[in-house]
């Protein structure tokens, strides 16, 4: 994504920021570790244009706090909760600064205060911005890159590190026998990263810092808020900018690669 197209992004959230659209049926709880805050929080929408939006939460006075990760995690108590990145952090980033959101000191996290309320109220809210006309944000394309959007999760509570490696594409030889790969990839999948191409080693799944260091060497996004950018077309391996693999698809590759062994 060109920096033109960072800032004209950024600038349609600072002005709709207010516009927020609030949850009002629950209430969550969101720690900043940093600053070592609680506060009680509310599920809403940012509106970034008159019909787009993304997931965040806000005071309930309506202050934005982060935009949340949709890839949850389930506590002992049975709460949901999850990451959520700072909504400073997150715009600077989005404007192109050099900035690592992916750093522990932008990372906020998310927990339901009681069982069985987050996705009945995402659900909820998505049923009613659909009626309003308004859909999740998906980067559209310009003249200068091609940009595609995915908020599906690529992973669910309960997979292991080699199973979100398969399961997004990270090779099923290397994923099942290389813990410390699987694990990179899946923190990717969790934390946000990219699919550069790196000078003798082809096509590699790196961190944001290094994604941020080496735009031009930068073929898919991955955001902490679940979203997915293709930067610019991949020659080869063009599945790796795809939704995660279905049950089905999964089940093929073990037994593909169980009966190769």
């Amino acid at each position: 994504m060109k920096l033109k197209f960072q800032s004209f992004l950024v600038l349609v959230i600072m002005l709709a920021v207010a516009n927020v659209a609030l949850a009002v049926n629950y209430t969550y709880k969101v720690y900043n570790p940093n600053i070592n805050k609680t506060y009680m929080a509310v599920l809403g929408t940012m509106s970034i244009t008159d019909t787009k939006y993304l997931w965040g939460f806000f005071t309930q006075e309506g202050q934005p706090l982060c935009v949340a990760n949709l890839n949850t995690n389930t506590d002992k108590n049975g709460l949901i909760g999850g990451q959520c990145t700072d909504i400073s952090a997150f715009i600077k980033f989005m404007q192109g600064e050099n900035i690592d959101i992916n750093s522990s000191k932008y990372v906020l996290g998310y927990r339901e205060l009681n069982p069985n309320t987050f996705y009945k109220e995402l659900n909820s809210i998505q049923q009613e911005r659909t009626a309003q006309g308004k859909s999740l944000y998906v980067a559209a394309k310009n003249t200068d890159t091609q940009t595609k959007s995915s908020f599906t999760p690529r992973y669910k509570t309960g997979q292991s590190d080699t199973e979100i490696c398969i399961r997004n594409y990270g090779g099923i030889q290397a994923c099942m026998e290389d813990q410390s790969y699987s694990k990179h990839v899946a923190n990717i999948m969790k934390n946000g990263g990219c699919i550069a191409s790196v000078p003798d080693m082809g096509l590699m799944y790196k961190d944001l810092k290094y994604c941020q260091a080496n735009k031009n060497a930068v073929h898919v996004l991955y955001l902490p808020t679940g979203e997915t950018k293709v930067i610019k077309p991949l020659e080869y391996n063009s599945a790796a900018s795809n939704p995660p693999m279905s049950d089905d698809e999964y089940k093929k590759e073990l037994a593909e690669y169980n009966k190769s062994k």
